[in-house]
């Protein structure tokens, strides 16, 4: 009896741990886990600080390395932004749909470009409810481990 709540104790605690917590996979790449609470991310052993960007406009906007992670407010209005260092957030409302993990979700698609050089672009893929299921770090697509992606402040 004591072995069972023990056991039912560790599963509690570790949902709590993991609660803020993302992990997406790449073929053939290390995997990304981002820590929300903790505003950190590891790929494999190594440990970065996320950077924050909060910008008019965006409910969600961090830093991993040189890809942000952006989402839009208004998810039915067009949008473009300056980022820093000369980046520019591309929103355009058009619903895409993609699979993950078997299922259909639909959602919107967030381009970021550089215009003095591409070592600033990236895009992602995300849903209201379901939050960020895919994005490109360091030329690579990047999709969540689990139907549940990184969340933005509205749904958190």
């Amino acid at each position: 009896m004591i072995k069972v709540i023990f056991l039912l104790f560790v599963s509690v605690l570790s949902l709590n741990v993991s609660a803020e917590q993302y992990v997406y996979e790449s073929l053939g790449q290390p995997s990304i886990s981002i820590d929300m609470k903790n505003k950190i991310f590891m790929i494999d052993d190594a440990e970065g600080r996320l950077k924050s960007c909060e910008i008019n406009g965006l409910e969600l906007c961090f830093k991993i390395g040189k890809a942000f992670i952006a989402i839009p407010d208004d998810h039915k209005t067009p949008l473009k932004i300056n980022l820093p260092g000369g980046a520019e957030l591309v929103f355009l409302p058009i619903v895409k749909s993609i699979s993950v993990l078997g299922k259909k979700i639909e959602g919107f698609e967030v381009d970021i470009h550089n215009s003095k050089g591409r070592d600033l672009d990236s895009s992602l893929f995300f849903n209201s409810e379901h939050g960020v299921l895919m994005f490109v770090f360091d030329g690579n697509v990047y999709w969540s481990s689990s139907v549940k992606g990184l969340a933005s402040k509205v749904n958190n």
